[in-house]
């Protein structure tokens, strides 16, 4: 399993961080480099500088779940991008209900991201319609969707 964990957008355009949103950066990178050590190269924590478009709808080509959980983004472009990326296996999304667009794609699940257990079932129920239609060949990144 690969993960694709982007910063805050607040913190993509800021040059210097306020101390809250630097404790908030401090934390997700502390939970990333856990993650990596249980499960190393797992999720990999892309920079507003690092993000290479090509890479990551080659990722969301041979993504099999999408999870946003944000909670004040707004409009956000990622969850058409993986649709249209995925529209091969047809990839289930978990879209939080704060997410600008979460009304417009059906057939989502459509999460509460303060409520974990709301988010668990989701996940769980996005599993579930995908493991009869999982391919068991592993596919290769490719720079095109």
């Amino acid at each position: 399993m690969v993960q694709l964990l982007r910063r805050p957008y607040t913190t993509y355009a800021a040059t210097d961080l306020l101390p809250a949103q630097q404790r908030e950066l401090e934390q997700i990178e502390a939970l990333a480099a856990s993650i990596n050590e249980a499960f190393p190269g797992s999720v990999h924590l892309v920079g507003p500088y690092e993000e290479d478009p090509k890479l990551r709808l080659a990722y969301f080509g041979v993504g099999d779940l999408y999870l946003n959980t944000s909670v004040r983004t707004g409009l956000d472009w990622s969850p058409f991008e993986f649709v249209m990326c995925s529209e091969d296996q047809m990839a289930p999304l978990c879209v939080s209900e704060f997410l600008g667009c979460s009304r417009v794609l059906s057939g989502s699940f459509s999460i509460n991201p303060w409520n974990v257990d709301c988010v668990v079932d989701a996940v769980e129920k996005a599993l579930q319609v995908l493991r009869p239609t999982l391919n068991p060949n592993p596919q290769t990144l490719s720079p095109e969707c």
